[in-house]
């Protein structure tokens, strides 16, 4: 049994890997390789679906894995050719394995392919990043703590290896105030990246924190629901001044997943409502930031105030933007409405303090999202006429997938996805 399980597992991380490694041949050839890297990643997907072992016992992992696996490939098939595409897509294969290894391990390889993600994550950072260098380093050094934690967590024991774990997860899992390597990231990265890394990176935090919530000491539970709270408020704060789109969408997205952090330290343990509600807020999130990537290809730039007007010369850009902004807001009809719906319909009585702070941060992201909509797509053209074409069939084709799949999880309650 441990062997089949201990074999399954490496299997499932060596299709990506491999697909990756052999892709190195078609360097020269993006589209090729773009081709190549959904076949290895549809061949991932399959395997999934047959894959057994510890994990996939376990409805959280199961659900987190297929949403690794889904994000990757409608990332890369929406991926815009450009001169970074080949980094893109091998760097997405790796990813993908080693995310995959990390949800089907335990002990101390589950805590080494978590590291090997930090240290692959920012040597792209430093290779690509383009903000300031104090910034930039920052954003290094938060990963190198990631990393320290992570080391500490395999020779401590008792509440010192608990609490340096929850740090490691933390900077994945953005927490305030150890978001900051998660935002640069987001905002430094090529192509398609941020939004396949906006699903991973949590998804694995997430996980991790799942395992660790039920034997957390209520004084580090009080801490961390403090904290998210303070860091929902501080990413909703932060995410109005925002003139970037692209910083607006990672600030909004530490507030909304700071109701994750505050649901578990809640409730305690993780229930099929919080998973669905973050799986929803993770898709959406990255069908806004493919959105932007092809807006970078087409303008250069994700300045809000130089994309005005962008829906007459765009209107199928326009359209699924608008569908996937409501889905983000939490409007009916979407997983994360439902989701959070269930949430606060389940939540103990002992903290109904903390609900008007909630609430506030969700009315905020009412107010946030149609700014975003507003400034982009329908405010005064800066010039009379845009030429920039409107998204293809294969452009369009990902961001339709994921709202069909928002909108099904949706319809269906939590329990039973």
């Amino acid at each position: 049994m441990i062997e089949t399980w201990f074999t399954s597992s490496l299997t499932l991380v060596a299709i990506p890997i491999f697909g990756a490694l052999l892709g190195l041949a078609l360097w020269k050839w993006p589209r090729i390789f773009q081709a190549w890297t959904l076949v290895f990643l549809a061949v991932t997907g399959l395997f999934l679906t047959v894959y057994s072992g510890p994990s996939s016992a376990d409805p959280t992992s199961s659900i987190l894995m297929a949403l690794i696996a889904l994000a990757a490939f409608l990332t890369v098939l929406g991926h815009n050719q450009q001169k970074d595409t080949p980094a893109v897509l091998f760097l997405t294969l790796v990813l993908v394995g080693l995310g995959l290894g990390f949800m089907t391990s335990e002990g101390g390889a589950r805590t080494s392919y978590l590291g090997e993600i930090f240290v692959l994550v920012g040597l792209a950072l430093f290779y690509y990043g383009s903000l300031s260098g104090e910034r930039c380093w920052g954003a290094l050094g938060l990963y190198g703590l990631g990393l320290t934690c992570l080391a500490v967590s395999v020779v401590a024991s008792g509440p010192m290896a608990v609490v340096v774990l929850v740090v490691a997860f933390a900077v994945a899992f953005p927490l305030f105030p150890f978001h900051g390597a998660f935002v640069t990231t987001l905002n430094n990265l090529p192509g398609s990246l941020p939004a396949f890394l906006v699903v991973l990176l949590p998804s694995l935090g997430f996980s991790g924190v799942s395992v660790l919530i039920p034997n957390l000491p209520d004084w580090l539970m009080n801490g961390i629901l403090v904290v998210a709270l303070l860091g929902a408020l501080y990413g909703a704060l932060k995410a109005l001044v925002q003139f970037r789109m692209g910083h607006l969408l990672a600030y909004a997205y530490l507030a909304q997943m700071g109701i994750v952090w505050w649901y578990l330290a809640v409730n305690g343990a993780t229930t099929p409502h919080v998973v669905m509600y973050f799986s929803a807020l993770a898709l959406v999130t990255s069908g806004l930031y493919l959105a932007g990537h092809h807006l970078h290809t087409r303008f250069g730039h994700l300045d809000m105030d130089k994309l005005n007007g962008v829906a007459l010369s765009m209107p199928r850009f326009a359209t699924i933007l608008v569908v996937l902004i409501t889905a983000a807001m939490g409007l009916p009809l979407f997983a994360v409405f439902s989701a959070f719906f269930e949430m606060m319909l389940h939540l103990s009585t002992g903290f109904l303090w903390s609900i008007p702070v909630i609430l506030t941060i969700w009315f905020m992201m009412s107010w946030l999202y149609p700014r975003l909509i507003h400034q982009v797509l329908f405010s005064r053209p800066l010039v009379p006429v845009f030429s920039h074409r409107d998204l293809a069939p294969g452009e369009l084709l990902p961001l339709i997938l994921m709202v069909l799949v928002l909108m099904l999880a949706g319809l269906v309650p939590s329990d039973l996805v």
